[in-house]
């Protein structure tokens, strides 16, 4: 069945991507058209997008689908990811165009599926649209 899953990543509703962590995620897209920094940017108790004047100020990122271009900043952002983890507050999945060192290591730590390069760009995910992210097939499913 696996395998049916991974020839339909051509199809309008599935993306292929490249595994980052392992794991499944499912939830309500948040996309970000700039890079985040987890670190004095995401409130690690609850969840909510505190950075003045970050597009997603004011959000909470909790079981979101958390779509972004890449991380950014201090080495510490990897510990908030894992914080928020800890917290129940961590996205459901990160998607990203490239998944850099500090964001892979907090995904790896908290356990967050994470997948990037994907086949279509990041704009084709929605704010709002429901997507599951199998980061064991690399893929993004759609709807």
């Amino acid at each position: 069945m696996a395998s049916e899953s991974s020839e339909s990543a051509v199809g309008d509703d599935v993306i292929g991507a490249e595994a980052i962590t392992e794991g499944t995620g499912r939830g309500e897209v948040l996309r970000s058209p700039v890079p985040i920094s987890f670190y004095g940017a995401v409130e690690p108790d609850t969840g909510e997008f505190i950075e003045d004047g970050h597009p997603l100020e004011g959000e909470n990122i909790a079981g979101k689908v958390l779509v972004f271009p890449r991380g950014k900043g201090s080495t510490v952002g990897s510990y908030v990811l894992y914080g928020l983890a800890n917290n129940g507050c961590a996205p459901a999945a990160i998607v990203n165009e490239e998944t850099e060192t500090i964001v892979a290591t907090g995904a790896i730590l908290g356990e967050i599926p994470c997948v990037d390069s994907p086949d279509a760009p990041l704009e084709t995910l929605e704010d709002g649209e429901t997507v599951e992210v199998d980061a064991d097939a690399g893929l993004i499913r759609e709807g």
